[in-house]
């Protein structure tokens, strides 16, 4: 058991998903789709599924606790609407970049790929799938409605429903407010950031969990889908992986080669968040562990990681915009 956790982290859930590719796809070939797609998700995507539970079962508390911490930390508001106004340009600049290269590369990818528009409508499943993640307020409405849609009627049913932005928005003004109570707002402060602080620890606790689940997600995608998953958008797929590397590479290097900041020394840093973040395929899934990275191995301060990454998680989604 020591020698498994000796070994690094992303080490471990890259082993489980090459290990899992490997699994599903000898299952498939050795005893038929039907069979080996039955076989792992009646014995083997179950402890996937469990994983993801438990990565989203931190997501809300370790939001509120981190932002809330964050906030206070800071003592001072106006330092929030400070990093607050760099860290929205500073989206908005990379995601505007993500969605240009995005267009480009797929222009030329679309060219050598035989599509009908039908192949990319969603159906009326898809649509009440998305709904039901961005909520229907959110994913609906005048622009107007969907920023009043932010702010939560009952912050505990934000909780409660995993409304991400409004918990955000809850979490910043709860955090504003224990600082304007001066004195009396100390105790809360500290008992939200011992709460914080644990929850770094009870995350650090789900991730050990992390290349069980990782081969368990793989292996049943393997096995039920194959490499079919690929051969059929096989030219989309490059296009897709090619600009995201360009926007890491490129973008991200570029930026921190401008600030001056080692570009091996980040890129080792977030190796476990990258890791979760390919094999899970959600920014929110992947929060716990990015919150981790920043803090521990880049040795960003907490009133910045916690007040910048949250929001990130669910406004910045360069991947998104480039898959799109």
């Amino acid at each position: 058991m020591k020698a498994w956790f000796e070994i690094d982290l992303w080490k471990r859930v890259i082993g489980g998903l090459v290990l899992g590719v490997i699994v599903g796809l000898s299952a498939r070939y050795a005893i038929g789709p039907e069979q080996a797609s039955a076989l792992i998700e009646a014995y083997v995507y179950p402890v996937g599924q469990a994983f993801i539970r438990l990565i989203r079962m931190l997501i809300v508390p370790l939001i509120f606790v981190t932002l809330v911490s964050g906030v206070t930390a800071m003592g001072d508001p106006s330092r929030l609407g400070s990093i607050g106004g760099k860290t929205l340009a500073l989206y908005i600049g990379t995601t505007a970049v993500a969605v240009t290269l995005g267009l480009l590369v797929g222009s030329v990818a679309f060219q050598f790929v035989t599509l009908s528009a039908a192949d990319f409508t969603p159906s009326a499943d898809d649509i009440i799938a998305i709904e039901s993640r961005l909520g229907t307020a959110q994913a609906s409405g005048t622009l107007v409605q969907r920023l009043l849609a932010i702010i939560p009627d009952n912050p505990v049913q934000a909780l409660a429903e995993a409304d991400i932005l409004a918990v955000i928005f809850f979490a910043i003004v709860f955090g504003v407010g224990c600082i304007m109570a001066g004195e009396a707002g100390r105790p809360i402060a500290r008992a939200i950031e011992s709460a914080s602080d644990v929850m770094l620890k009870v995350t650090v606790i789900v991730m050990e969990f992390a290349p069980f689940g990782v081969f368990a997600l793989m292996s049943w995608v393997m096995a039920s889908k194959g490499l079919g998953v690929l051969q059929s958008l096989g030219i989309l797929a490059i296009a897709l992986y090619l600009v995201c590397f360009m926007q890491i590479i490129v973008v991200y290097g570029g930026i921190l080669k401008f600030l001056g900041y080692p570009l091996g020394v980040f890129f080792r840093g977030i190796t476990d968040a990258q890791a979760v973040a390919f094999s899970t395929a959600s920014s929110a899934a992947t929060l716990p562990v990015t919150l981790t990275c920043a803090q521990t191995n880049l040795g960003i301060k907490k009133p910045v990681a916690a007040s910048v990454l949250p929001l990130g998680a669910t406004i910045n989604m360069d991947g998104v915009a480039i898959y799109l």
